[in-house]
């Protein structure tokens, strides 16, 4: 089998000019490409592109159907966004890609290793740290909020660290706040607890316990979103194709609910250590897997898929409103799929579902194109039905 990284895409092209992006819904160019839905194998009108390839095509030519897949999150009818790149990694070695635009003024091509916002893909990451923290004896699920941080809240002794990771606490009534908001505050919440049970700030313990050990150097924890390295820019984008630069909106405020940067390579190389048993003992890598009583389609800070044909996967999206992200792992850490985004499609006031359905859903296509697993696609019709949270 070739190595790795001969699979990894070529750079983007250094000269790439401006390109105008097609609006939602604009029909332009030459080249059509047929959508086949795995459930049913429902072929979806054909897509229309017209972007040059060099710009939006970065990935393995070995791969053409995982690069198609990233193209039409692009282009045409389902473009939710102006770049994307994944990672992919199968029986058929690894993947990776990208396509669009990192930086919509200038035409810069999207690269595939670039480092992009997780948002809520941070709560299996803060998870991790906790449950490495329970492990070691420094503090256990079933502590309280009051034990952890005396006088935070008036009813802390009625909440424990296991519901906060669960999302079960019900520390603010849900007819008061949306239920992002709610599961923003337990995030929170959670890492404040670790940074103490630690002794270092929540950042710290992320790279002490993933990203050094794992060799992650594209993972960084970046309350505030003061993001370092070189990155593309994100952006909201409207329900017309209009995209404003939104790079330094509303990240102020994140942090153990969303602050993660990582490239999907680096994401995906998390998640399948993590399913490995290489950042938790089993007792503790059980009960993150375990389904919640209150909230039967999450485990410990990740979301749980089920199937048909009962088969059991994991997975955790994020998104803000100019960025989306979608990971799909298996239970053995033998297949995952990760796809970033660098815009959403904004719903109102809130970050829209659009971009985060499109990105699920090509992270889906992405872990079993052409392999035995898409004949399990074709048997089970709502195999990778999605039933946790995940965002």
């Amino acid at each position: 089998m070739p190595r790795p990284d001969l699979f990894v895409t070529l750079a983007a092209m250094r000269h790439a000019t401006t390109v105008r992006l097609p609006r939602f819904g604009e029909r332009a160019g030459r080249r059509r490409l047929v959508l086949c839905a795995a459930a049913g194998c429902v072929v979806a009108a054909a897509i229309a592109v017209s972007v040059d390839r060099s710009v939006f095509s970065s990935g393995s030519p070995s791969r053409p159907e995982l690069q198609q897949i990233l193209d039409r999150l692009v282009v045409g009818r389902g473009r939710v966004a102006p770049g994307v790149t994944a990672f992919v990694s199968g029986p058929r070695g690894t993947w990776s890609g990208a396509a669009g635009l990192s930086i919509v003024k200038t035409g810069k091509a999207m690269w595939p290793n670039a480092p992009m916002h997780l948002d809520s893909q941070t709560k299996t990451w803060v998870a991790t740290v906790i449950l490495q923290l329970v492990g070691e004896r420094r503090m256990r699920l079933g502590d309280t909020v009051e034990r952890g941080l005396p006088g935070l809240l008036p009813y802390g002794k009625r909440i424990t660290v296991r519901e906060l990771l669960d999302h079960a606490s019900g520390i603010v009534d849900q007819s008061t706040f949306d239920t992002n908001v709610l599961r923003f505050i337990q995030r929170e919440i959670a890492g404040l607890i670790a940074a103490k049970a630690g002794g270092a700030p929540l950042g710290s313990l992320i790279a002490q316990g993933i990203s050094r050990p794992l060799g992650l150097t594209s993972a960084a924890y970046v309350p505030g979103g003061e993001v370092g390295a070189s990155h593309p820019q994100d952006y909201a984008v409207e329900s017309d194709g209009t995209m404003r630069d939104a790079t330094d909106w509303y990240r102020a405020d994140e942090g153990a609910s969303g602050a993660m940067i990582a490239n999907a390579r680096d994401d995906a190389r998390f998640l399948t250590s993590l399913m490995r048993g290489q950042l938790l003992p089993p007792a503790e890598l059980t009960a993150m897997r375990t389904p919640s009583a209150a909230n039967p389609g999450y485990g410990l800070g990740i979301g749980i898929v089920t199937t048909d044909c009962r088969l059991t996967a994991y997975e955790h999206g994020g998104a803000s409103y100019s960025t989306t992200s979608a990971a799909l792992v298996s239970s053995d850490g033998k297949r995952v799929a990760v796809v970033l985004l660098n815009g959403n499609i904004s719903q109102g006031h809130s970050p829209g579902t659009r971009s985060s359905d499109a990105a699920f859903a090509a992270a889906k296509r992405c872990s079993a194109p052409h392999s035995a697993a898409a004949a399990v696609l074709r048997a089970c019709p709502a195999v990778m039905r999605r039933v946790g949270e995940g965002r």
